[in-house]
């Protein structure tokens, strides 16, 4: 597993450097980054066919979360290996943005590692209750949206095509163009993320605005809440079973010294009946 860290962190720091101009530009660079590339994803994915073979199962392996991730993140690199490649990503841009996807294998500590196996047991216990109040907070900012477009607009520019609203007595162009719109505006302030690209000038537009930031306030605390309880239940019983799981160990080391010292004593009286001149 160290050594496994070891390569994704080798192949992050060229990933990011790769990023850099002045990286790019230089002569033997982008052949040294794609060997990187090349090599970290061959060992990736001999290690893939190793616990693909090891598996107890090994169809049912290809379709668990964390495989398809794997497999996702190893075979863009073998269908976009370009030595040449040189100031441009080529056409397949997207293609080889999916190799990012190796940071998730860090999520394989979790196997080793106690404490962030308690994280992802916290998740999986959330993720109902998230999916639920997510799908609250979708229901309002979606009727928020919808309510922001009739507020915001006043009439449709056959001319133009566009959506027109009057800003203190004059007529201007909305930005509310359509639902699509709305929704980008919603999802910003219901995540009190906030740009101001998009600012209602209507009293009802306004009204609407204030509404769903109050809605902001409850897609915060929710989620967090929801997380911090399960993850302090969590813990706890992580905790509990810890200590049993000591108490376990020293009833056992106990009653190993207690047959020990039988053996023993045992042993001396046996010796002490065969010679009792002794």
């Amino acid at each position: 597993m160290a050594f496994s860290t070891m390569v994704l962190l080798l192949f992050l720091i060229v990933f990011m450097l790769n990023t850099m101009p002045q990286y790019r530009v230089k002569p033997h660079w982008p052949r040294f980054s794609e060997n990187i590339n090349l090599g970290t994803a061959i060992y990736f994915g001999v290690e893939w066919l190793m616990r693909f073979y090891a598996y107890p199962h090994p169809k049912r392996y290809i379709f668990e979360p964390m495989s398809l991730i794997d497999l996702l993140s190893v075979v863009p690199a073998y269908a976009t290996y370009d030595p040449s490649l040189g100031i441009s990503f080529g056409r397949a841009k997207w293609l080889r943005a999916l190799q990012i996807l190796r940071i998730l294998r860090i999520m394989r500590i979790a196997e080793y590692s106690v404490e962030l196996y308690v994280i992802v047991r916290t998740l999986k216990k959330s993720l109902t209750q998230i999916l639920i109040v997510m799908l609250v907070i979708t229901i309002v900012m979606l009727t928020a949206c919808f309510l922001m477009f009739f507020s915001e607009n006043d009439y449709l520019d056959v001319a133009s095509g566009q959506w027109m609203r009057k800003n203190r007595g004059v007529v201007e162009v909305s930005p509310f163009q359509n639902v699509f719109y709305c929704l980008y505006w919603g999802f910003v302030t219901v995540t009190t993320v906030g740009y101001g690209d998009l600012t209602p000038v209507s009293p009802w537009g306004q009204v609407v605005a204030c509404l769903t930031m109050v809605m902001g306030v409850f897609t915060v605390v929710f989620p967090t809440s929801i997380i911090s309880t399960n993850f302090a239940n969590e813990w706890a019983a992580f905790h509990k079973a810890q200590k049993l799981h000591q108490r376990a160990l020293l009833q056992r080391e106990t009653e190993n010294r207690r047959l020990q010292l039988a053996r023993i004593w045992n042993d001396a009286n046996r010796d002490y009946d065969a010679d009792p001149d002794a």
